[in-house]
C-alpha cells in the first residue's frame, strides 16, 4: 500500500479534500470561506471552513455545533503564528470548536502555544486538531475520496474498512428499524424484532407507499450482509460498497423521519397488519423450501445454484429465530433447514456412499411435506 501523503497536493487542492471530508462525516451547512481562486486567500477571516454537526447529549436531545475549520497544508511542521489569526477569530465570534487540519503534523512548539493558550484565556470553544494519521483513519473507508485526491492508486487495499463501515451502517439501520417500529406501537411477537426482513417487511405494510427503490436497497444489503457474515466472497467493490452504504443511509433516514412523523398515530394493535405479515413470512418460508428441495433432489448441476441455494437455506433457518412464538413451525423449520446444508454439503463433495442420495431424497422430501403442512396449518388459523 502506497504510503498515505498530501505533498502532492496545493493548498487549495487540500482546503477542498477537508471541505469533502467533512461532508463524508456528516457535518452540514458547510461554507468554504475561500475569497479568491489562488493557493492562499485574504477573505477567509481566520477559519477556511464553516460547519455545523449533529451533537446528542446522553438524554438522547440533539442540537447543531458550529465549528469553525482552519487547513493548514506544510510539509513540516505548522509554526505557532499561523494559527493565531484562527484563534483571533474564534474568540471574537465564539463557534462550538475551532478544528485545525494539518496536512503533515502541527510542530512541537505550536502544540506547547496551544496548551498555553487554552490554559490562560479558557476559551469558551475547545480547540481541537487533526493531523496525517488521524485524516489517514478518518478516511480510509471513503474510497471515493481517496481516489479523487489520488491519496491511493488500488481501492482494493481498503476494501475491508468499507467493509466493516458497512457492516456497521446496517446495524445502525436494524437498530433504527427496530425503534421506529416500537415507537409506532405496534403490538408484535419480540421475536419479530430480530429479523431485518421481517421488520422491513412489516415497516412497509405500516408505510405502504414506500419507494420501490427503498424496497430494492435494502433488499441487496440484506443479502450483501447474510453473504459477508457467512464468509462469502462477493462481488462489491470498495466503490460499490460505499454506494450502497450511501443508499442504505438514505432509508435508513426516510424510516427515521417516518417514525418521528406518524409515532402518535398508532395509539393501538395493529391486529390484520400483523397477521398479514406472518402470513407472508409463512408463503416465503414454503417457496423456498420448494426451491431448495426441486434443486437438491434434482440431477441437474449443482455449481451454477449453490449460492441461491444456500442464501435461501440461511433464510428458512433465519424464520426459526423470527417465528419463535409459534411453535408448530419451529422444529419442522429447523429440521429441514439441517436436512437441506447436509444434502448439499454432500452434492457439492460429489461422493455418495451406496444409497446414500436415495435417503437425502426421502429425508429432505419428508422434511419438506411436514414443514409445508405446518406453514399451511398456521396460515389457516391466521386469515
Amino acid at each position: 500500500m502506497q504510503e498515505f501523503s498530501f505533498n502532492h497536493l496545493t493548498d487549495t487542492d487540500f482546503e477542498q479534500f477537508c471541505y469533502d471530508l467533512l461532508a463524508e462525516l456528516k457535518f452540514i451547512n458547510l461554507n468554504w470561506r475561500k475569497g479568491t481562486g489562488y493557493a492562499a486567500s485574504p477573505a477567509d477571516h481566520g477559519r477556511d471552513i464553516e460547519c455545523k454537526h449533529t451533537h446528542e447529549d446522553i438524554d438522547g436531545r440533539m442540537y447543531l455545533e458550529t465549528w469553525f475549520v482552519e487547513c493548514k497544508h506544510y510539509q513540516q511542521g505548522v509554526p505557532p503564528d499561523k494559527i493565531q489569526g484562527a484563534l483571533a477569530w474564534a474568540a471574537a465570534e465564539r463557534p462550538d470548536k475551532l478544528l485545525i487540519i494539518a496536512s503533515n503534523f502541527l510542530s512541537n512548539p505550536t502544540k506547547d502555544y496551544l496548551e498555553s493558550y487554552i490554559q490562560n484565556n479558557r476559551p469558551s470553544f475547545r480547540i481541537k486538531y487533526w493531523e496525517k494519521p488521524d485524516l489517514e483513519r478518518l478516511s480510509q473507508d471513503k474510497p471515493r475520496l481517496l481516489k479523487k485526491y489520488k491519496l491511493i492508486e488500488d481501492t482494493s487495499s481498503v476494501k475491508e474498512f468499507v467493509e466493516v463501515r458497512f457492516l456497521q451502517d446496517f446495524i445502525n439501520f436494524e437498530i433504527n428499524l427496530r425503534l421506529v417500529l416500537l415507537a409506532l406501537r405496534i403490538n408484535i411477537p419480540r421475536s419479530y424484532l430480530a429479523s431485518v426482513a421481517t421488520m422491513w417487511q412489516l415497516f412497509r405494510t405500516v408505510a405502504r407507499d414506500i419507494e420501490t427503490e427503498y424496497d430494492a436497497i435494502v433488499k441487496e444489503a440484506i443479502k450483501v450482509r447474510n453473504t459477508y457474515v457467512h464468509g462469502l466472497d462477493t462481488s462489491y467493490t470498495a466503490e460499490t460498497f460505499a454506494d450502497l452504504i450511501d443508499r442504505l443511509e438514505g432509508v435508513s433516514d426516510f424510516v427515521r423521519r417516518y417514525g418521528i412523523g406518524h409515532a402518535a398515530e398508532y395509539s393501538s394493535p395493529l391486529k390484520a397488519t400483523i397477521n398479514q405479515v406472518l402470513i407472508g413470512d409463512l408463503v416465503e418460508l414454503k417457496r423456498n423450501a420448494g426451491f431448495v428441495t426441486e434443486k437438491l433432489c434434482g440431477y441437474g448441476a449443482i455449481m451454477p445454484m449453490e449460492e441461491d441455494i444456500f442464501t435461501r437455506l440461511t433464510k428458512i433457518n433465519d424464520m426459526s429465530g423470527t417465528l419463535l412464538e409459534y411453535s408448530e413451525v419451529v422444529q419442522p423449520i429447523r429440521d429441514f433447514a439441517s436436512s437441506g446444508a447436509w444434502f448439499l454439503k454432500r452434492r457439492k463433495e460429489q461422493d455418495f456412499k451406496r444409497g446414500e442420495r436415495e435417503e437425502l431424497v426421502e429425508e429432505l422430501t419428508a422434511r419438506h411435506k411436514a414443514l409445508v403442512d405446518a406453514c399451511n396449518d398456521l396460515i389457516s388459523r391466521s386469515v
